[in-house]
């Protein structure tokens, strides 16, 4: 890595130390992005941009780090990856919260930026693809929203997180 003034050159990414925060941005082709983890830095937005993106977040990350922010916009729609690798699949619990959708475990969270906002389809054209070593399961995020929608619908459920091995895959 090179550092200049406050940016790091980091592969075809824009990388930006902003204080305890750290953003990276891909650039308009397939991106493989993983989460960098430095010294005083508390958070990461990771932003793919155009392209089919990948975006790989370890066990180790998500300890060192307060939170992972996947914010997965693209007009192109391309099919992106989130690449997720867990203690345990069976303890990672989804939240909603206003429009992002949240995956949450003892070692840590990773938010996925507007997946239920109005401009949702340009969010939410991503696998994510959960593996605790014995286990590995991808969902499509586009499906995970419909469920999770379709729960809070329902008048008799007043929990707004629930278990991921509640949800079907696709």
């Amino acid at each position: 890595y090179k550092f200049v003034s406050s940016k790091i050159l980091y592969k075809d990414m824009h990388t930006q130390r902003l204080g305890e925060a750290l953003l990276m941005e891909g650039a308009d082709t397939a991106d493989d992005l993983n989460p960098l983890v430095l010294d005083g830095v508390t958070s990461v937005i990771l932003s793919g941009g155009e392209g089919e993106d990948t975006y790989s977040i370890t066990e180790h990350t998500r300890k060192k780090l307060k939170k992972i922010i996947v914010n997965n916009y693209a007009s192109d729609k391309a099919k992106d990856r989130l690449e997720l690798y867990v203690k345990n699949i069976n303890e990672m619990v989804l939240l909603r919260k206003d429009d992002d959708l949240f995956f949450n475990d003892q070692e840590g969270v990773v938010s996925l930026r507007n997946v239920f906002g109005d401009d949702k389809m340009d969010h939410n054209h991503l696998e994510v693809f959960v593996n605790d070593g014995t286990k590995q399961i991808t969902y499509a995020v586009v499906s995970l929203v419909a469920q999770m929608e379709n729960f809070q619908s329902n008048p008799s459920i007043i929990d707004s997180s629930y278990y991921l091995s509640e949800f079907n895959q696709n």
